[in-house]
């Protein structure tokens, strides 16, 4: 299926992302889901994140988006990562121990093969791409899919995530149609042509803004309206 031309979708994405990443997508034609942090018991920095909320089951720009059960994410962790999964064609990446039931029923339901991984917040620590493929710099999260996808194990580089030490780089972007999205300067990650090759590989295109720091907005989330 060819997403050239790009298809009218909800955009979820994190209140603090830059005005110039919203206005891109919006310009693309899709209509943007802003999140607000309407969870006040979430720590802040993360509360506005799409991926403490949502779960896209697969890597194509049209793949369902699972919303948070009734079991809502709560302040303090496993709680608030129980949906945040990494979900590629055939896998589903997650701490299986904390993962939301019902979530766990819809992976099954659409026959996703389980890999539990040692990282909670996978899907801040692994961008799902066609193919089988996933970016991470988590050492944990490698070990435990090589063998299974095709992991792209990239550098540490800063990224900015307010409240926290740092961020990871999966939770700077997201697919929209044929782009993997970037809120901010890609071009300032220590794995740059690395990344960006990995990701042309996959048949998509890299999209960054430059001179904009790389800021951890719990990833960009594209739903396809029916």
């Amino acid at each position: 299926m060819s997403y050239n031309v790009c298809m009218i979708s909800k955009v979820y994405i994190s209140k603090s992302a830059y005005g110039v990443v919203k206005d891109y997508i919006e310009a693309m034609g899709h209509q943007l889901v802003v999140i607000n942090g309407q969870n006040s018991m979430l720590p802040k920095a993360i509360s506005c994140h799409s991926d403490i909320y949502l779960c896209k089951i697969g890597t194509d720009a049209d793949s369902y988006v699972f919303h948070g059960d009734s079991k809502a994410p709560v302040a303090g962790y496993p709680s608030e990562a129980i949906f945040n999964a990494s979900v590629t064609d055939n896998y589903f990446l997650h701490k299986l121990s904390i993962t939301s039931p019902s979530l766990l029923e819809v992976a099954r339901d659409m026959g996703k093969t389980l890999i539990d991984v040692p990282q909670g917040y996978t899907r801040c620590n692994a961008l799902p791409l066609p193919g089988d493929r996933i970016i991470t710099q988590d050492a944990g999260i490698y070990k435990r899919t090589k063998d299974f996808l095709s992991t792209l194990l990239i550098e540490p580089s800063p990224v900015l995530l307010p409240g926290y030490k740092n961020g990871f780089l999966p939770g700077c972007c997201g697919r929209v149609d044929d782009k993997i999205v970037f809120n901010g300067d890609l071009s300032r990650h220590n794995s740059f042509m690395e990344i960006i090759d990995f990701i042309d590989e996959c048949g998509l295109e890299p999209v960054w803004f430059p001179e904009l720091p790389l800021l951890d907005i719990g990833s960009i989330i594209q739903e396809v309206l029916p």
